[in-house]
């Protein structure tokens, strides 16, 4: 009589919302569901919550006061098969400082003026802008330099700064006006003139 053997089951990965993480966050894990296999997941490090940890695609809330470690899943049809990764958590960063700008409102057509936050060596930033037809320089720093288009709009300017899976943002509210109309052809009362007039 031939029997059929199962193989163990081997997850391809697990597959991670965000990694790293923050302390307070709220992060999905999962692998790719087998009919019929049961699953358990573990974590090696501490302050965390594990929700739903017997599917295969969970929930990890993380404490402010969680630590890293390794994330396991053990699946079994009918024998175990696990896999593992590694996670890193952080700490929370602190919201940059207010944003300085080199002048608000601008003008449609202005070039290079300056924004810039207090800068920490150990952060990464990122700038954006919601409004349209404006270009950054730089935002990958501290301090950055917008020229505005012909057709710029009004919108948000947004300063992210990061560092192992922790982020934080502050914001300002850019005007963008149309530039004033030319002024007309200047009337002189008499030209050319007399030295003494």
């Amino acid at each position: 009589t031939a029997v059929l053997l199962k193989k163990n089951i081997q997850p391809l990965f697990i597959r991670a919302g965000k990694n790293p993480v923050c302390q307070g966050d709220n992060i999905a894990f999962s692998i790719t569901k087998t009919q019929g296999a049961s699953y358990k997941w573990t974590y090696s490090g501490t302050g965390t919550t594990i929700n739903n940890d017997t599917l295969n695609a969970i929930n990890i809330n993380f404490s402010n006061t969680a630590t890293g470690g390794s994330l396991i899943v053990n699946a079994k049809y009918p024998a175990d098969s696990t896999w593992t990764l590694d996670i890193t958590v952080g700490t929370p960063v602190a919201q940059p400082s207010i944003i300085t700008a080199g002048k608000n409102p601008v003008c449609r057509g202005d070039n290079n003026i300056t924004y810039s936050v207090t800068n920490d060596a150990t952060l990464a930033y990122n700038w954006t802008y919601s409004g349209t037809a404006a270009t950054i320089s730089n935002g990958n720093t501290n301090a950055i330099n917008v020229n505005y288009g012909s057709s710029a709009t009004n919108g948000t300017l947004t300063v992210t700064a990061s560092k192992s899976g922790c982020s934080n943002s502050n914001t300002a509210t850019v005007t963008v006006n149309a530039p004033p109309a030319k002024p007309s052809a200047i009337t002189a009362h008499k030209n050319p003139v007399c030295q003494g007039e």
